[in-house]
């Protein structure tokens, strides 16, 4: 026994919904790939500066110099490799370079999402 066996929808109806349907997965496509194209240049425009950042404070604390030891006197760093070490360790921006890091992890991972959504824009498109 049916509950609305005697009625029907109007005719039409059922495409207008698929219709209205795609246009909204669309609309949500479209916005999810401006929203992580936006991001992606943010973090990508972002991770320049950074890492000229790190790259100038490595500089700044002689890490370059200390890592060049290794390749012109690597008698005197393996002799003294516990200092080296730890001289190293110190010079190394750690922070600048996690940042610098991260903004390029964001940038692939919003490239990453963009590419994923693209696929999806068209073929929304292609079920209207």
């Amino acid at each position: 026994m049916e509950l609305f066996s005697g009625i029907k929808p109007p005719s039409g109806l059922e495409d207008k919904i698929i219709k209205k349907i795609a246009a909204e997965e669309r609309k949500i496509a479209v916005v999810k790939t401006a929203f992580f194209g936006v991001s992606g240049l943010t973090a990508a425009t972002a991770s320049i500066p950074a890492f000229l950042k790190a790259v100038d404070l490595m500089e700044q604390s002689n890490f370059l110099a200390y890592v060049s030891l290794v390749f012109s006197d690597s008698r005197i760093v393996l002799s003294n490799l516990s200092e080296f070490l730890m001289a190293t360790i110190e010079a190394v921006p750690a922070t600048e370079i996690s940042i610098a890091l991260n903004l390029i992890l964001a940038g692939l991972w919003s490239i990453a999402a963009v590419a994923k959504s693209i696929p999806a824009i068209r073929t929304v498109k292609l079920r209207i």
